[in-house]
């Protein structure tokens, strides 16, 4: 289900509008959207921002003391519910794992 005020989800073509905005060209929506990111990417690191869970200094063992409750807390939150598709739990774990580590 869409964000309520939504019909379908809006999200892709904002991004490619957001790029195009900026005056970052490309010529399809999947390419300006690409050129999005990979602007926010060089930003993040111009100003030296951590990537990863782990850089901000977690260790794997406070992590991994915190995945479950992390996990649970995020599959119960609302506005899971504008995802395109709801996450498994575990699907959850791999996300936020990938967010922990890179």
């Amino acid at each position: 289900m869409p964000a309520p005020g939504y019909s379908a989800y809006v999200a892709p073509d904002k991004y490619a509008q957001i790029a195009w905005i900026l005056g970052h060209g490309g010529k399809s929506e999947d390419d300006r959207r690409e050129r999005l990111f990979q602007r926010v990417d060089e930003l993040l690191a111009e100003v030296n921002e951590p990537r990863t869970i782990q850089e901000l200094g977690v260790t794997k063992e406070q992590w991994d003391a915190a995945l479950i409750e992390l996990a649970r807390n995020t599959f119960a939150d609302p506005s899971i519910r504008t995802n395109p598709r709801i996450p498994m739990l575990k699907e959850i774990v791999e996300l936020l794992n990938i967010g922990f580590s890179g």
